[in-house]
């Protein structure tokens, strides 16, 4: 309850700034012009001026988010309703608590340390959502986010120099210029719409953690699946691991195999459905097929042509006619030799009668 105090202090002090003009706040894109809509209409969005002091890591997720996945600064509060917060944190995962240490398994998640198991939603869910935007989630410490609450409270209220934020209004995020030395090396490069910093394999010294991967620590919640989702960056295209999916495959050339390339010829082996090799006993009997793969006419069969070792067929001379082996390959003595057998089509040798 201490880091809520953070922001609840200095509201005596920071309430005479809300009529202070010019507003003293760093933004990544000022709105240099205003439109003829007025104030608080997506066309002229209100400027939302927040603090960060006591929950600076939060506020590097928040605007990771904003510059590398959503690409805009710009929401509308969402109505005056006590239970519409808590109901868009349950529809959107938060609820599930999918960083806690027996939940990590269960849905597929990850978190930078173990101090960082409360969920962290962005755009908070105080803040509706845009076509086709998705509310994402990120674990994060407890104590940050109590001190977050009461700074947002405040932001939307004008205390820190911006406009008060109405129900239903839109507002520019934008960040008090006297927390400018708490920004995070994401907060700057939000600031200066740096893409460079977005990627799948960026990392970063944040949450308690060395060398984290923000890519890798944010989700989204489909719920009619009950699954949990990383991100789709939009800056990451600049990341080399993104690079293969700008690949157009008409454009992809195969070499073309030479026309005196030598042909691979392999010995014949017969397959039951399942790819093995048959036995001996359950071989059938070879049948001929045309080049369309239609068995043969007795016009059109040739009969067992012989090759040598190399695939060519032998000359006349070198034929040596048909021998009959063992079991091990070798072959029989006169003494045991069956002569040939003629077999019907199921391979059952034929009796005397119908051969």
């Amino acid at each position: 309850m201490l880091s809520l105090k953070i922001c609840a202090v200095f509201l005596s002090f920071t309430w005479s700034l809300a009529l202070a003009a010019p507003v003293n706040d760093l933004s990544p894109s000022p709105l240099a012009k205003r439109a003829e809509d007025g104030p608080g209409s997506k066309a002229n969005p209100k400027q939302g001026v927040f603090k960060i002091q006591g929950w600076e890591n939060l506020a590097e997720i928040d605007c990771y988010i904003m510059l590398c996945i959503l690409g805009t600064s710009v929401f509308q509060r969402g109505p005056l309703d006590d239970n519409w917060g808590n109901n868009q944190f349950k529809e959107w995962g938060g609820k599930n608590e999918p960083f806690h240490d027996d939940n990590l398994r269960r849905y597929g998640t990850s978190r930078a340390s173990d101090s960082n198991v409360s969920p962290e939603d962005f755009p908070w869910r105080s803040i509706r959502l845009g076509d086709n935007q998705k509310r994402y989630l990120t674990g994060g410490p407890h104590a940050e986010q109590m001190s977050q609450a009461g700074c947002i409270t405040n932001g939307y209220n004008g205390h820190y120099g911006g406009d008060v934020i109405g129900h239903d209004e839109w507002f520019e995020i934008r960040w008090r210029k006297e927390d400018a030395h708490l920004m995070g090396e994401m907060c700057k490069a939000w600031l200066e719409n740096d893409l460079s910093k977005c990627g799948n394999n960026k990392k970063f010294n944040i949450l308690g953690a060395v060398g984290v991967v923000l890519a890798q620590l944010v989700y989204y919640y489909v719920r009619s699946e009950g699954r949990y989702y990383h991100a789709t960056q939009k800056g990451a295209k600049r990341d080399l691991q993104s690079v293969q999916w700008d690949i157009d495959p008409e454009e992809l050339t195969w070499p073309e195999i030479p026309p005196d390339a030598e042909e691979v010829k392999r010995a014949i082996v017969v397959l039951d459905g399942a790819g093995n090799e048959l036995a001996r006993t359950e071989k059938r009997t070879v049948v001929e097929l045309d080049e369309a793969g239609k068995e043969l006419s007795s016009s059109g069969k040739r009969g067992v042509v012989e090759l040598d070792e190399a695939g060519n067929e032998l000359s006349s001379p070198g034929k040596r006619g048909v021998v009959e082996l063992d079991e091990a390959g070798n072959e029989l003595s006169s003494s045991v030799k069956r002569g040939v057998v003629e077999l019907d089509e199921a391979g059952n040798e034929l009796s005397s009668s119908k051969k």
